[in-house]
């Protein structure tokens, strides 16, 4: 990601991290050790200090802007934490600023403007020595976690969540539910950005879908239970070939329709380990009607070529 050159400067401080921090090796580290939290003022050093080896230096933040988004939004800045015995240490973090704006630019990066529809992010960036371990997945993961529950709450008016980000970075984010929007016009180093972004506010339409099927429609008998089975706990079946009657063995007389009949049992889908009803006991209907004769049409031979 990117952060804002043009953001507010702030009273001058000392600012700079023990560079020790992330020498020690990490490869003990799973995903059970990892706690997330936002961040606290005290643990600004270590966050630029991630941001200074993640990013290039024309493209890492500034002690200003990351003093600014901590201040104006630390419910927006959440990092991941590694706990041992009692301690944490800061291995990850992402921040974010909100903005009225749908798309990212220039202008809706450089400040803060509370109770916008956007979340604006700035950085998602983890310390060398826990790369490639998914912490930045489950980080990013529970970001939008947390902002889809503010949201499905009424905190705020949250509708998206943008960000730009370089090409080879895009399966990343694609697979924390980012939707690939194309090249952006943000011009911030020397390689360029594209805009990414997660519909909130399409979480919020499933829910009230959701709602609506809760409050005027019911059920048909069975099918919430077989929504909650447990995986691993795949009913019985057996093939119409091995009833010894064959199709008379599976069917019943429709007791609202005469000479029409519907099926005994669920049909189930064949295919190993999965069990689905693919349709329900009594609901697909057995029609017989008078045979008919068809003509055969005679085909006379092919001449030969000769």
């Amino acid at each position: 990601m990117w952060t804002s050159t043009k953001q507010s400067p702030l009273e001058a401080s000392a600012f700079w991290p023990d560079t020790s921090t992330y020498r020690r090796s990490s490869l003990s580290t799973t995903m059970a050790d990892i706690i997330f939290d936002y961040v606290p003022s005290s643990d600004l050093p270590t966050a630029l200090e991630i941001e200074q080896l993640g990013y290039p230096p024309d493209e890492a933040g500034t002690e200003a802007s990351f003093r600014l988004r901590q201040s104006q939004a630390g419910n927006l800045f959440l990092g991941a934490y590694e706990s041992n015995q009692g301690s944490r240490t800061l291995i990850g973090y992402i921040c974010s600023t909100l903005s009225p704006a749908t798309s990212l630019t220039h202008d809706s990066m450089s400040a803060h403007v509370a109770g916008s529809s956007s979340v604006c992010i700035h950085s998602v960036c983890v310390a060398p020595t826990h790369r490639r371990k998914r912490v930045g997945l489950a980080l990013l993961k529970e970001y939008v976690r947390r902002l889809e529950q503010a949201q499905s709450e009424g905190s705020g008016s949250l509708e998206r969540i943008l960000l730009i980000t370089h090409d080879d970075l895009r399966g990343f984010y694609e697979r924390a539910g980012f939707e690939w929007l194309g090249p952006s016009s943000v011009v911030h180093g020397s390689r360029p950005w594209f805009e990414m972004r997660f519909n909130l506010s399409a979480n919020k339409e499933r829910e009230s879908e959701t709602q609506i099927l809760d409050t005027n429609q019911q059920l048909p008998p069975g099918v919430l239970e077989a929504l909650q089975r447990r995986p691993d706990v795949i009913p019985s079946s057996r093939l119409i070939s091995d009833y010894p009657n064959g199709l008379s063995d599976l069917l019943q007389p429709d007791t609202t329709t005469e000479g029409v009949s519907v099926n005994k049992f669920d049909l189930l889908c064949p295919r190993d380990g999965c069990g689905s009803k693919i349709l329900k006991k009594g609901v697909g209907k057995w029609v017989e009607r008078a045979s008919v004769q068809v003509n055969h049409i005679v085909v006379p031979p092919l001449l030969s070529a000769g």
